[in-house]
């Protein structure tokens, strides 16, 4: 059976769109079921309906209770509610900013993935751009240009603290990065 997987999105979905194009040209043996977008107005959505993904939208700001803080357990529902509806079977976060509800987690355990553009430990706690742009500024400020790496972990409560499962070495060319 293949993998059914979920993507997890609150920017351009720049990764989310190699995932399903390689999907689509056989080079990834998974189906991509849906996409989850964090808020209207981003990048992900015109790519999920120019390739034909199933996307919708689940905005942490809508789940606020009247003290301002979060309603974690009705964010996981909404999110699972989506996932549950089409049959995705392993979660990626692909850019996705908001704090992930345990709940979701718990369902997904060792099935919910995050990439993080950045070594770790060294950029925890950084997103978007930022792990990139930080070593880039070590490496012009230093003289020491030792590349950077992208990582996959699995997701756990707090940020940047799942168990790491993969890796890869990226090279940092100053004048093009």
């Amino acid at each position: 059976m293949r993998e059914r997987l979920g993507s997890l999105v609150s920017g351009r979905g720049s990764t989310m769109e190699q995932i399903v194009i390689a999907s689509q040209s056989g080079d990834l043996n998974m189906d991509i079921a849906c996409v989850i977008a964090s808020k209207e107005g981003i990048g992900v959505i015109e790519k999920a309906n120019r390739l034909g993904i199933s996307l919708e939208i689940v905005n942490p700001e809508e789940f606020r209770e009247g003290d301002g803080l979060a309603d974690q357990y009705g964010f996981g529902q909404a999110i699972l509610k989506v996932l549950r509806k089409h049959g995705v079977t392993v979660v990626m976060q692909n850019g996705w900013l908001p704090r992930t509800p345990k709940i979701v987690i718990d369902e997904f355990s060792n099935r919910i993935f995050n990439q993080h553009p950045g070594p770790l430990p060294e950029t925890r706690g950084m997103y978007g751009v930022q792990p990139h742009a930080t070593m880039l500024y070590f490496t012009e400020m230093t003289g020491r240009n030792n590349g950077t790496e992208v990582i996959v972990q699995r997701v756990h409560p707090e940020f940047d603290e799942g168990v790491i499962v993969g890796r890869a070495e990226v090279p940092i060319y100053l004048h093009y990065d």
